[in-house]
């Protein structure tokens, strides 16, 4: 009942939030702590060029997770952003295992907790998985320059068709005979009708699903073509039983 409200790629909303705002306020943090203090750290891990990836961290934490917070490049930007991630796992959290949150001790300054795993790493790189693979939802930057899909799908071919209506058109000698089989025996509504339209008369009937119509011509000087025969079928299948033995009953009528 509640699928009419629940947007395609919703999902994608709280994930960029967290993720967006989570880089900024770290890249904040570093820049507000001074650019140098962030060096010094990166030099005692013995990382190369310390000056040099302060700043491109910064940046990216900055430029990244602001990208990812208004939908925008996140397939780019979580590249430097995935690497930023692995280097803090790897060099930092992964010696004090998994958990992020170690609590030691209650004391009457507060809670005392342990260093941090790389639980925060990893469930940082399966949002921004979860946004590459997925997509960046509603409201994202890149929705206004995408080119037009439907539900997800990137075929135009595909796309398109799921805009196509199917009209099976069948010519014939006994047109109101037909006509009241389809609709008085079957239930089916008609649509439309059209007469002498350049040498023509027809019937349109609507199947269920509105997209696809049956139409019945005939010829009103003689049909140019044999009718079908026996071995044109033309299958209606009918899952709700009580709506078969009704249209059963009106057939033999």
């Amino acid at each position: 009942m509640l699928e009419g409200l629940k947007p395609n790629g919703w999902a994608a909303i709280p994930l960029r939030l967290i993720v967006g705002y989570g880089f900024m306020e770290h890249g904040y943090a570093k820049l507000a702590k001074g650019p140098d203090t962030f060096a010094m750290i990166l030099h005692a891990l013995g990382v190369p060029s310390p000056h040099l990836m302060a700043w491109m961290t910064i940046l990216t934490e900055l430029v990244g997770g602001a990208a990812v917070l208004v939908g925008a490049l996140i397939p780019v930007a979580s590249i430097p952003m995935a690497a930023v991630l692995l280097v803090a796992m790897f060099s930092v959290h992964l010696p004090y295992g998994f958990s992020s949150i170690k609590l030691t001790a209650i004391t009457s300054t507060g809670a005392q907790f342990g260093p941090p795993g790389y639980e925060c790493d990893l469930l940082y790189l399966a949002c921004l998985i979860a946004l590459v693979l997925g997509g960046p939802g509603p409201f994202a930057i890149d929705r206004f320059f995408a080119p037009e899909q439907t539900n997800g799908n990137s075929n135009p071919a595909t796309a398109q068709s799921t805009f196509m209506q199917i009209r099976i058109a069948r010519p014939t000698n006994r047109l109101q005979e037909v006509v009241a089989f389809y609709r008085d025996g079957l239930g089916l509504p008609v649509i439309d009708h059209f007469k002498n339209h350049a040498g023509y008369s027809g019937v349109m009937l609507g199947i269920p699903d509105d997209r696809i119509h049956l139409e019945f011509t005939h010829a009103d000087g003689g049909s140019p073509c044999p009718a079908p025969t026996k071995d044109n079928l033309l299958v209606l299948y009918i899952p709700d039983t009580r709506m078969f033995r009704c249209a059963e009953s009106h057939g033999a009528e």
